[in-house]
């Protein structure tokens, strides 16, 4: 799959050269404009046809954070599982934002989320399912706290 994809990647940048010293060359000669939008509209397509690496993502999760859980469902995989024999220290590490964004996904919410580093993003049609296992005397302790 990876080989497959550098060598798509290796023809495509070899296209992609070509065309843009057909332009510069057309620039420097100052060719007529038809030309020029010609080769432009044909380095527009090029990078358009860029080849994309598909991503194999986990969609099974037993350990994550709410911030790479959430990023998950945006940029990989829109269908995942959090799944876990352990719930007891998942459910000792829960905050409020991570059990109201797990509510909104179960919903099938959209979710906007904002970051100062990484950006705005956008979940959309996401699907969580959470298969949660915990021993009672660990639920009751934990229960006990809150």
């Amino acid at each position: 799959m990876r080989s497959h994809y550098d060598s798509e990647l290796d023809k495509w940048r070899i296209e992609q050269k070509l065309y843009q010293k057909k332009y510069n060359k057309s620039l420097l000669e100052q060719s007529n404009n038809t030309i020029k939008s010609e080769l432009k509209s044909a380095l527009y397509e090029i990078q358009e046809r860029k080849p994309k690496l598909i991503q194999m993502t986990n969609i099974l999760f037993n350990d994550i954070t709410i911030e790479a859980l959430l990023f998950n469902l945006t940029h990989n995989q829109p269908n995942t599982t959090l799944s876990t024999s352990d719930a007891g220290n998942m459910i000792n590490r829960m905050n409020y934002q991570y059990l109201s964004n797990v509510n909104q996904l179960w919903d099938g919410d959209t979710i906007q989320i904002d970051r100062k580093k990484e950006g705005s993003f956008i979940i959309k049609n996401a699907r969580l399912t959470i298969s949660l296992m915990i021993q009672p005397k660990t639920f009751d302790d934990i229960l006990s706290k809150k």
